[in-house]
């Protein structure tokens, strides 16, 4: 049974967790990128010349919350190598987010179900003035995928809401669940797709999430790239 779920999974629920069900969360996963319904949307033009194209995804059925994906390629020579994404995405996915998305201010491991494999961490967010911080709680595994050809490596980050976490001390607690996926393209480039559905709670309309979510996906991207370089550095 797949845990691929936008109302949010239980840590009893995730103890019990089998293979199979791991790998049918990852199956899942891969097939919501390849959705034929993606509609697609503006063309980001970021920092270092990284353009970032967006998607949209009307929500299915027996989901509540639309989908937006972005997806950008990358230059080895120019950007980063393939090592470096799965250094910074695949590996410590979490710790790495707070060091490279500036409105992260803390996070936490929750508990261990398979190391490296699939963990629970705390993570929270500050938000603009007049409204509330927000955490999140969530369920992340991480997969290296089969070579789709000789090569041609990939992997996959999974995030899954776990709805039986405490909320953090005054922080709303919002809802978010994605995909990444990293993968080397048959002209020799870095391929990095992310899909998310989220709901950031409390008060704050699911519309003005909608509308923001293109823009504040794509900031990612620069981000990232920027801090991973300075880490290939030290």
């Amino acid at each position: 049974m797949s845990l691929f779920t936008q109302s949010g999974v239980q840590l009893s629920h995730i103890e019990k967790l089998s293979p199979q069900s791991i790998e049918a969360t990852f199956e899942r996963a891969l097939e919501l990128l390849d959705e034929p319904g993606w509609h697609k949307g503006k063309m980001h033009k970021e920092a270092d010349d990284q353009n970032v194209q967006t998607y949209k995804l009307p929500a299915r059925t027996n989901e509540k919350l639309m989908w937006h994906m972005r997806s950008s390629d990358h230059s080895v020579q120019k950007d980063i190598p393939y090592e470096a994404f799965r250094d910074g995405l695949l590996l410590n996915h979490a710790e790495n987010e707070h060091e490279y998305i500036p409105s992260q201010t803390y996070c936490e491991l929750v508990k261990t179900f398979h190391e490296g494999l699939a963990e629970v961490w705390l993570m929270r967010y500050k938000t603009p003035p007049m409204s509330s911080n927000r955490d999140f709680a969530e369920l992340i595994l991480t997969k290296d995928l089969p070579e789709s050809a000789p090569g041609r490596r990939a992997f996959l980050v999974v995030q899954i809401p776990v709805d039986d976490v405490a909320p953090s001390k005054g922080h709303v607690r919002g809802t978010y669940l994605s995909v990444e996926h990293v993968e080397e393209t048959e002209d020799g480039r870095i391929r990095w797709r992310m899909a998310t559905s989220s709901s950031a709670g409390g008060s704050l309309p699911q519309a003005a999430t909608d509308m923001a979510m293109p823009g504040q996906i794509t900031h990612d991207v620069p981000n990232f790239i920027k801090w991973a370089k300075a880490k290939r550095r030290e």
